[in-house]
């Protein structure tokens, strides 16, 4: 039976146990992981893959206390008949010449195309040799080996699942055989998702890179694995058509460009959020669907306010903002959270720790900004109906924000703002998935913020 608690109580703990963690990591040499591999680890297909590409987001996620390169080379088998041997690449020697402690070695989808497939049997032979220049390195590195993922070609395509599921059983059994741990991601894409994490139907897309990153980091640093998923900082990896975002850029450029729409001001408010907050617009230059601007610049004046959210977000991605963005330097006189909602619907996280990520950012931001007035709101209610499961689990996260005490925000439910006597939502003010709000539903936000903010 699952032990209960306080969640303030386990998000502090586990705070305090990443805090631990950092300063060990501050008092030794970062671990050096080599990810070597084919074009899947160099990013191809990728927008932005410096900051993308699997590796780079496996640095994110185990953060300071490890240095990640990237030694993916495109186009690369294990078998030494191939046109682009990766025992014999740059990538390769680049690898060895890193001396890393931690050694991820993805490699042999390339090797399962149909004009490799008559070399088969040279495979565990070649993947040895190039296993053992890593084993023999002074450094004495960990290494971890990793299965191909699948594909979605049908079965006489250039690549096809049987073929990569026989690579992998072959990883696998070098792997005991050198008795070093395996990860198998052949089940990683998800059957439901393909256009999502695998648009070409082979190559990961940010987000599929994103959910390699994670798998392969919970092998590499299990402790930070244990952590609720909603305050291990992390940033964002989107990149969609539409999300509110003009055509063209990716999590990293959306980013950017907040901060650059937030140098050299001095703003009366500062909105943190997700897409919902997204939605207020502001002077953001990469944001094209503003359905809230209007209803703030009547309520609040044009130019003295500016929206920092980011469609997809979820409370890790807000708090690496807070984290590494500098939002300080637009010194708000006042600051409005509104995070969470993605935790719950696509992450399907508990709203204990949708709660407690939702404190982590506020605390994060009360340090941030120590001389705002900061006002918390959490969650606005979704789901048309009053007993839907996901309002449902909206109220059981504003109740565990209701137990918690802030230094110094300011905690406002908004649930009551857009609900009929009935409870259900009041006609017009959401969207069709009744997650987003209307033109109406930001008048209806804004005269609420502009009473808030007046107190």
């Amino acid at each position: 039976m699952r032990m209960k608690c306080s969640f303030v109580r386990m998000a502090a703990g586990l705070l305090c146990c990443l805090a631990i963690m950092s300063v060990h990591a501050a008092g030794r040499n970062p671990l050096k992981v080599a990810c070597v591999g084919n074009s899947i680890t160099f990013g191809a297909t990728i927008p932005n893959r410096e900051s993308n590409s699997y590796p780079a987001q496996l640095q994110a996620w185990l953060g300071e206390g490890y240095e990640v390169r990237n030694f993916g080379y495109s186009g690369s088998t294990v078998i030494r008949r191939g046109d682009y041997q990766y025992a014999a690449s740059e990538a390769h020697s680049r690898s060895l010449e890193f001396q890393p402690d931690i050694v991820v070695m993805k490699l042999g989808t390339n090797d399962a195309q149909l004009h490799m497939w008559p070399h088969i049997d040279a495979f565990k032979t070649d993947y040895q040799f190039i296993l053992d220049s890593y084993l023999q390195l002074p450094s004495r590195p960990r290494v971890i080996l990793v299965t191909p993922l699948k594909c979605f070609f049908p079965p006489d395509g250039k690549y096809n699942n049987e073929r990569l599921q026989e690579v992998g059983r072959m990883v696998k059994e070098i792997a005991l055989e050198n008795s070093l741990e395996c990860v198998d991601l052949f089940d990683l894409p998800d059957d439901g998702e393909p256009a999502v994490l695998m648009p070409d139907k082979l190559h990961p897309s940010s987000i599929g890179a994103g959910r390699m990153a994670a798998r392969i980091g919970a092998v590499i640093a299990p402790q930070l694995a244990a952590l609720p998923a909603s305050i291990h900082t992390v940033p964002g990896n989107e990149f969609r058509s539409g999300a509110g975002w003009v055509q063209g850029v990716e999590w990293h450029a959306v980013a950017g460009d907040i901060v650059r729409t937030l140098q050299g001001k001095r703003l009366e408010l500062l909105l943190l959020g997700n897409s919902i907050t997204q939605g207020w617009g502001g002077n953001r230059q990469c944001v094209a669907w503003k359905p809230g601007k209007a209803a703030m610049d009547e309520v609040l004046g044009a130019n003295i306010w500016e929206s920092a959210g980011i469609s997809g977000d979820r409370t890790q991605n807000l708090l690496w903002r807070l984290k590494h963005d500098g939002y300080n330097c637009c010194e708000p006189k006042n600051v409005v959270i509104a995070i969470g909602i993605n935790n719950l619907v696509e992450d399907k996280d508990l709203p204990d720790d949708v709660a407690a990520g939702i404190v982590a950012v506020t605390e994060e931001a009360e340090k941030l900004f120590p001389h705002a007035h900061i006002i918390l709101l959490g969650l606005l209610p979704s789901g048309k109906e009053p007993d839907s499961d996901i309002r449902q689990q909206c109220d059981a996260v504003h109740a565990a924000l209701g137990r918690h005490t802030f230094a110094k925000a300011s905690y406002c439910n908004p649930t009551p703002w857009f609900l009929a006597a009935d409870g259900s939502i009041r006609t017009g003010l959401y969207s069709s998935d009744y997650v987003h709000l209307s033109e109406e539903g930001y008048r209806v936000m804004a005269a609420h913020l502009k009473a808030l903010l007046r107190q």
